[in-house]
């Protein structure tokens, strides 16, 4: 039998399509039959099996620990290597320096996804080691921090941030009301802000207090309120994406974001007017939470006569059973403005990269920015 070995390239170019399953998470089944097809596809798929691991519980760990961590085995170095994505779970103290390790070996790792439970803040010498310059000085920094979880009184937010200067893209899913430090000062430069709760007013200003000038993306689940207005209002000028949930204050904020390319409303209502829109968005999204009702207002509609450079509406599946669905395609269609509802789902988020293009999605594309060199500071 003759046997017919593909391209390297046009391999990769088949299981990068086999990478993400329908809900937009890395589809670990088919890429574990592709690494077992044949030797020449076998290290491709296992590098893309590693983009993302997620850390099994401190009780089924010692596997991983051999793979990823064992210091004299080249094996586990050029494994360690492909991990651009890790998700960590933390529920006791002894999990911490399972961390380290993590961070320490996985030298090109781009984005730590946390979730700490059991700990009320890390030690002494687990912030020591997470900031040692072997970590905060490599070439393909640390550059995304994912707090998903953590106590509302948990210093740890601080202590990540205190040392880990390189962190760029922020996203925090828990509420926030420990007393920022007043001693210690973060030196990250924010680009990307994601809050699913509000953290208390000197949180907030402590979180950004780096990133006057840098930030270009703020995603509020909730809209903060009018206390706010003095801290973010140093912020707005140079927003360039702005995710928010709709409420009476959202117009006036809106019309401060004087640089808005793209504008992405959660959970868009049909009764609150939308306000005046800023002429620079090129891209204007509607996302509602599952299970909740949806509609698409009218005002939406209108909207794509306002907005001159307007190219690119993208909803989700489910608006296309909306009554105002069709008046909404027929007028993209009359503006030849594009109408998208192929989006990430909404449990998912885009990729925590620059803004090089509107929506940045959530792609294996996107992947070339988590590498060394591939974007500038």
């Amino acid at each position: 039998m003759v046997q017919i070995r593909l391209p390297v390239e046009l391999v990769m170019l088949v299981l990068e399509q086999a990478y993400y399953d329908k809900k937009g998470f890395p589809d670990r089944p088919t890429l574990n039959t592709c690494a077992l097809v044949c030797k020449d596809w076998s290290p491709l798929a296992q590098r893309l099996l590693l983009h993302h691991v997620e850390v099994p519980a401190s009780a089924r760990r010692d596997a991983f620990r051999a793979a990823l961590f064992s210091l004299n085995d080249g094996r586990a170095h050029t494994l360690a290597a492909s991990v651009r994505r890790a998700s960590f779970r933390i529920t006791s103290p002894s999990d911490e320096d399972d961390l380290v390790r993590l961070v320490g070996h996985c030298r090109h790792l781009y984005e730590l996804v946390l979730r700490v439970s059991g700990v009320h803040a890390f030690r002494n010498a687990t912030i020591q080691a997470l900031g040692q310059s072997a970590i905060t000085e490599r070439t393909t920094p640390l550059r995304a921090l994912v707090l998903h979880q953590c106590g509302v009184q948990s210093p740890i937010l601080y202590q990540l941030l205190a040392v880990w200067p390189t962190i760029q893209f922020l996203r925090l899913g828990f509420e926030l009301a420990a007393p920022a430090p007043q001693t210690i000062r973060t030196a990250a430069k924010l680009y990307e802000l994601v809050l699913y709760r509000t953290p208390s007013l000197r949180a907030m200003s402590w979180i950004l207090s780096a990133s006057k000038g840098t930030l270009r993306i703020l995603e509020c689940h909730a809209m903060p309120s009018a206390d706010y207005n003095e801290i973010l209002d140093e912020y707005t000028e140079h927003l360039l994406s702005l995710r928010i949930r709709q409420s009476p204050r959202t117009a006036q904020f809106i019309r401060k974001c004087v640089s808005l390319r793209e504008l992405v409303f959660i959970q868009l209502s049909t009764f609150l007017p939308l306000g005046e829109l800023p002429q620079s968005i090129e891209h204007l999204a509607i996302r509602y939470i599952p299970g909740v009702s949806t509609e698409i207002p009218t005002s939406i509609i209108s909207a794509v006569d306002k907005l001159p450079r307007l190219r690119l509406i993208s909803c989700d599946v489910y608006s296309t059973e909306d009554p105002n669905y069709p008046a909404l395609k027929e007028k993209c269609r009359e503006k030849a403005v594009v109408l998208d509802h192929n989006v990430v789902p909404f449990q998912q988020y885009d990729d925590p990269i620059p803004l090089i293009r509107y929506p940045r999605g959530r792609s294996v594309d996107n992947f070339r920015y988590m590498d060394t060199g591939a974007w500038q500071d």
